[in-house]
């Protein structure tokens, strides 16, 4: 009898052990990702898709973050709080062509949680009305440390025109060596795998970039719900779902429409425009 009481306190021991070495695995800083818009930003996560630290890169990001605390864990929720102080330090603003870039080493995040990434920085800024492309790149690791993501594509350019003087290149904005590369031919598919956005740099950007995903854009949407109700409705919700989430395909617009003493809850595609769903329910008086 005692043996198996020990037997079992033994078993025990061995699973809360084992418990506890998966759990600290599972915490440990897996991944890093920069993201660059000026500042440029390093943020380290787990396999939890927990952010453990956000850290400064350039001079920009060092002043941005002075005070900045990490409010949520969660990486989706850290992105779209750095974003909210892009905009309110005015380095992301309305009426301009908004460029972000997140660099990741290869292999260190699947490709559907990059998307998810992409997505939800495109869908935050365009619920606040502000147009954003976010290019990505991947990069084997060695190259990526204490480096901005910016660096590193003033790296590919150079290597990729000998006319290119490297030092000019890395006091470029992200903007500018785009459009340096697009001068030179340099396509863009050479230098990102991934652009998703509202509004792409230039038209050549788009046709270069075989993988590019551009959204149909607030205006889009608003005029494909309306035609729904023959116009005549009136909008009183407006959302872009990222689905970060969920398990839908792609982001969706989410409208609700009164009109005629009817309300319309209506689901786009936020890629390709496609009604995806439409409920109508009685406005109680």
């Amino acid at each position: 009898m005692k043996k198996n009481k020990k037997i079992r306190i033994s078993i025990a021991a061995a699973l809360i052990a084992v418990a506890a070495i998966v759990g600290i695995w599972f915490s440990q800083p897996a991944y890093t990702l920069t993201m660059d818009v000026n500042p440029s930003i390093e943020i380290v996560s787990n396999r939890l898709d927990k952010v453990v630290e956000v850290n400064p890169i350039n001079s920009d990001a060092r002043e941005m973050l002075r005070d900045f605390k990490i409010k949520n864990r969660n990486l989706k929720g850290t992105i779209e709080d750095l974003a909210d102080l892009m905009v309110l330090k005015g380095y992301i603003s309305g009426g301009k062509d908004n460029l972000v870039m997140i660099t990741v080493s290869d292999n260190a995040i699947s490709k559907e949680s990059v998307e998810k990434l992409n997505n939800a920085i495109v869908a935050y800024l365009e619920n606040k009305q502000i147009e954003a492309t976010v290019f990505n790149q991947a990069v084997d690791k060695k190259y990526k440390d204490s480096k901005t993501g910016k660096d590193l594509i003033a790296e590919k350019i150079s290597g990729l025109d000998d006319d290119a003087d490297y030092s000019r290149l890395l006091n470029m904005t992200l903007k500018e060596l785009i459009e340096y590369a697009e001068d030179r031919n340099i396509s863009s598919e050479k230098l990102f795998s991934r652009i998703v956005g509202t509004k792409p740099s230039k038209e050549t950007v788009k046709e270069a970039v075989k993988d590019y995903k551009e959204f149909i854009g607030i205006e889009k949407a608003k005029e494909i719900a309306l035609k729904l109700v023959d116009g005549n409705g009136e909008i009183v919700k407006f959302k872009l779902d990222d689905v970060y989430d969920d398990d839908d395909d792609n982001p969706e617009y989410e409208i609700e429409i009164a009109a005629d003493g009817y309300e319309y809850e209506i689901e786009i595609d936020a890629y390709t425009g496609e009604v995806l769903g439409v409920d109508k329910d009685e406005i109680d008086e």
